[in-house]
């Protein structure tokens, strides 16, 4: 749906404005206030999440679930340059049969090649054709239809990528997370993709274990999991179908900023091959360092890999806190200095928690969760001061610490 020339200057006047109050006032009778709402509060959205999109005049935001939904455009960024390396080109043909908002089929996409954007929703696509051509990108074709109508009725085009975005939410709204419950499903549909494109991007979610998507899904070359500003945000699968080897994970963490993490790999073959040495009570003392992993590096499962490859030593097996002697900033997380030990009992919680009446406290392989630490000790939320529950040598122990920096 396109705006009036009078919604549309409406819009413009009210960019900034609180939408509940908004809703309140009076407006010319001949403004679509509801269309004039949902565009401001998608603008106000999306500058967080899509400022290109948010600073061009004239965009159409859809529904908020499809821009609740819809890629962050640093991470898409961050995708193309991954998916350029990894074909090993920098300009390539694309069809992303799932389009919905389109953020990922602009970002993914080379305009001096084929790119096609197909979706399933009418209102999407119209909305998807009209935000393309806005942002000089007419070049795009759109097709309006099922992802299995179009690998149906276009079996013999081939493309160098294709990109899919399973829904992972039921008709009534519930989230899945299984493969095979999203739609399409990307396990009945594989073999036709692979014969379709040279490389399948598949965008899955978080939540997915990672050995349930290599027993599903054949030929998966890359697992690349993606955290934004520490909160992991989507697993990418990249399949090939003459890949047989081991699939390589990879993960990394994007700052709002623009910044990246350093890319950790390892196989899953190599993770488990790859022997540390676990930290012991006389490492956990004042002055050392205390390393907390993003989320995207604690779902990869490469704990062995990254103690190596950073240089310190996993608390335990099942703790995912790691120790060094001297400081390694590029570690991929949260970096802390220990000012001090205590062994967890009564009395020495007591004595904790009377000196540090606010903290932030997280706990990791602890008998007791932080809402009871809280509760029972009277410890506020927040400060400069950390503290972390965790278990080195079967003993119990809360860390106190400050930020490195």
């Amino acid at each position: 749906m396109k705006a009036t020339t009078i919604t549309q200057q409406f819009i413009e006047q009210h960019l900034n404005d609180d939408v509940r109050s908004l809703a309140l006032k009076k407006c010319p009778s001949d403004v679509d206030l509801p269309f004039a709402l949902a565009q401001i509060s998608g603008h106000q959205y999306a500058i967080g999440k899509i400022p290109e999109w948010a600073s061009a005049k004239g965009i159409i935001y859809p529904k908020h679930l499809s821009l609740e939904q819809c890629t962050n455009e640093l991470i898409a960024r961050y995708k193309k340059k991954y998916i350029s390396n990894i074909l090993g080109k920098e300009v390539w043909s694309m069809a992303d049969f799932t389009g919905g908002m389109g953020i990922d089929c602009y970002y993914l996409s080379c305009k001096e090649e084929l790119t096609l954007y197909n979706e399933m929703d009418n209102i999407l696509c119209e909305t998807a054709r009209h935000n393309f051509n806005l942002l000089g990108r007419s070049d795009i074709e759109i097709s309006n239809l099922t992802a299995e109508e179009y690998i149906v009725n276009n079996g013999h085009k081939h493309f160098d990528l294709i990109y899919l975005d399973p829904a992972r939410r039921s008709a009534t709204g519930k989230k899945l997370v299984s493969i095979s419950e999203c739609m399409p499903d990307v396990t009945k549909l594989q073999h036709r993709l692979t014969a379709m494109a040279d490389m399948v991007a598949v965008k899955l979610s978080p939540m997915l274990d990672i050995s349930t998507a290599i027993r599903e899904i054949e030929h998966i070359s890359h697992i690349l999991i993606i955290s934004l500003d520490g909160e992991c945000k989507e697993m990418l699968l990249l399949i090939n179908a003459l890949f047989n080897g081991n699939s390589l994970i990879e993960s990394i963490n994007i700052n709002s900023n623009g910044n990246y993490s350093e890319l950790l790999s390892a196989n899953i073959q190599d993770e488990n091959l790859t022997n540390v040495q676990y930290a012991d009570i006389d490492d956990i003392c004042s002055g050392n360092y205390l390393y907390e992993p993003y989320a995207a590096q604690m779902k990869s499962g490469l704990y062995n890999t990254m103690a190596i490859k950073y240089g310190c030593k996993p608390v335990s097996p099942i703790s995912h806190l790691y120790i060094s002697s001297s400081a390694c900033n590029t570690f991929p997380g949260r970096q802390f200095i220990i000012t001090e030990t205590f062994p967890f009992n009564k009395r020495t919680a007591k004595e904790l928690f009377t000196k540090y009446k606010q903290a932030n406290i997280a706990v990791r392989n602890f008998p007791v969760s932080v809402d009871e630490l809280r509760k029972r000790f009277k410890v506020r939320d927040g400060g400069d001061i950390y503290i972390f529950g965790t278990t080195c040598c079967d003993i119990h122990l809360l860390i106190v610490c400050k930020k490195a920096y």
